[in-house]
């Protein structure tokens, strides 16, 4: 596949963190309430752009001057002045190309990247600038813009680390020691989870519920505990969008702009049940064997000429010789094995995004089966590392915010489901009804929740749903591996008036594989606030194996194509090592 290169936009002067001209607040993928009070500003490392360098640079890397923490109480309920502790959340906006002062100028446009824990100042350093290509009016540079169009817009992008996410202080970690966390991450993958073998299946749940008490006994869980009902008031991330419906359903008065991508049943994760995301990541590996088949032998090296019901049963077959027989393979001279649980995980975390990820699965099932586990093991070896490997060592705990935030943003009452071995059994049938192939990975999410005893002092329960002030639009693509369209069809049934935006596509949200006619109507909407109707459906760009959707015809409908070529290509590269210590 030849992949369109991305663009590099101009070097903005610093400017401080000022909202006295703010017009109006826009709330993008989810939302927080306005941001007040920075108390004051901290440097990013400066002069640093991680997207790639295009060969036709047309303009310069930008530099991060604008970074700040703000202030805020530890508990929001605290009622005596003074007695809260306090919580200095990271900052990070990139300028509009605009003065504020600009009649041009539209506010700013706060994103969060979900997870839960994901951190958004890493998030919006690798995609601000593809993200300003997209939703402002023009993408020309600031010398170049026409000053004489005022219907022209132009945004603040600003997004955040949640309390105990990455540079937001203080933080939380389940294993502090990082030689200490390498050891259980290695652990984890020799036991893997077959959860079919019953000396797995304990072994997975005795692991699961300790991690959760190790999570439990931090300092950070304390914190966690205390502020849980301060982050749903404005301040909290879910997952994927679920801060964005919590937001609108409580302060539904204040939504101006809110496009939700990629739809959580907001009842279903209230309730701590996670029961209703793997509906259509069966159909995506569907969509692999089609699309491969369409492809053929030179694009896909996992076609099969009989057709896509063999290369489905290739692929069976493949995981069935690896768990009665796991491959030995090597990595930089270290031994390894290749087993049933490595491959499923791999496939998992590549079909979040089939765009970039199909190809790759081709390849690595086209090795499997010939019964060379190279490729795999080395994506293994950067997975698990090594105790000696210094610089590896010092990465941070991300998994440690993601298991107090869905645990305490969940009911903690309700997880008789997981409280017992039997009970978990039952549980891991439920999910397999949904989905035979991933079934068993999805179980361990909220596994950890068995031992994590930290309650909430306050969380929204619901009711979920509002009537907004302007109508919310859901975006999904129509195939995805854990916030399925439905959720999204369900949800414009709580929040009257919203609508759904389909890409007919495959990946987990519509940014995975991006729609050129899709990705302007979202320009359109934050311009002007014109809604498309509901339902609307949008063909991609470009589709796996570097199938063609419509012809981009025009300057500006290239630049939008390239930046969303590169947010997929981004989302793709921070998904896989992400999902791989899930």
């Amino acid at each position: 596949m030849t992949e369109k290169e991305p663009f590099v936009l101009y070097e903005d002067k610093p400017r401080l963190l000022s909202y006295a001209h703010k017009k109006y607040a826009i709330f993008i993928l989810v939302a927080i309430a306005a941001i007040i009070n920075l108390q004051w500003f901290w440097q990013l490392q400066r002069g640093t752009n991680i997207l790639n360098r295009p060969p036709h640079d047309i303009e310069k890397e930008f530099l991060w001057d604008d970074c700040a923490r703000l202030e805020v109480p530890l508990d929001w309920n605290e009622t005596v002045a003074g007695e809260s502790d306090k919580v200095a959340i990271a900052i990070i906006k990139k300028p509009a190309k605009v003065e504020v002062t600009d009649p041009r100028y539209a506010g700013v446009i706060l994103f969060n990247p979900g997870g839960p824990g994901g951190s958004g100042v890493v998030f919006l350093r690798s995609t601000a600038v593809a993200f300003q290509a997209l939703l402002d009016s023009s993408p020309q540079s600031t010398s170049q813009l026409n000053v004489d169009i005022e219907d022209e817009k132009y945004f603040d992008l600003l997004s955040w680390d949640p309390r105990g996410v990455g540079n937001t202080t203080p933080g939380h970690g389940c294993i502090p020691d990082p030689i200490a966390r390498r050891n259980w991450l290695s652990q984890n993958s020799a036991i893997g989870f077959s959860l079919r073998d019953e000396d797995v299946f304990r072994n997975v749940y005795s692991r699961g519920r300790l991690l959760g008490q190790t999570c439990a006994n931090t300092d950070g869980a304390n914190t966690m505990n205390r502020v849980n009902g301060g982050e749903h008031l404005g301040q909290y991330i879910g997952t994927a969008n679920l801060l964005g419906q919590t937001f609108a359903s409580l302060q539904p008065h204040r939504v101006q702009r809110m496009v939700l991508d990629g739809v959580v049943d907001g009842a279903d994760y209230a309730t701590n049940g996670w029961l209703k995301n793997l509906l259509d990541i069966d159909g995506i590996t569907t969509a692999f064997a089609a699309t491969c088949f369409r492809a053929g032998p030179v694009l896909c090296a996992a076609h099969d000429p009989r057709g896509p019901s063999a290369i489905l049963e290739n692929l069976s077959t493949v995981l069935a010789s690896i768990r009665a027989d796991p491959l030995p393979a090597f990595h930089n001279h270290i031994p390894t094995t290749i087993t049933h649980s490595d491959v499923v995980l791999f496939l998992f975390s590549l079909w979040y995004s089939p765009l970039y990820g199909f190809p790759i699965a081709a390849s690595a099932i086209h090795q499997l089966a010939a019964r060379n586990g190279t490729a795999l093991a080395a994506v293994k070896d950067t997975y698990v590392g090594h105790v000696c490997d210094l610089p590896a060592a010092r990465e941070r705990d991300t998994s440690a915010a993601q298991i107090a935030i869905l645990c305490t943003d969940g009911d903690g009452f309700a997880r008789g489901d997981i409280a017992t071995p039997a009970a978990f059994r039952a549980y891991v049938a439920r999910l397999r009804a949904q989905s035979p192939l991933f079934h068993e990975r999805w179980a361990q999410v909220r596994l950890p929740c068995a031992g994590f005893g930290v309650r909430a002092k306050w969380r929204f329960e619901g009711p979920f749903g509002a009537q907004t002030a302007h109508p919310i639009v859901f975006t999904s693509q129509s195939l995805d591996p854990v916030t399925p369209l439905p959720n999204a069809v369900q949800a414009t049934g709580i929040f009257p008036g919203s609508v759904v935006l389909e890409t007919k596509g495959l990946g987990h949200c519509a940014t995975s594989m991006p729609s050129v006619e899709g990705m302007l109507a979202l320009r359109e909407y934050f311009r002007s606030g014109a809604v498309p109707p509901n339902g609307t459906r949008y063909e991609v760009y470009m589709g796996p194996f570097g199938e063609k959707g419509p012809v981009v015809r025009t300057e500006a409908e290239r630049r939008v194509a390239d930046a969303g070529m590169q947010l997929a290509r981004t989302f793709f590269e921070e998904t896989k090592d992400r999902l791989w210590k899930f």
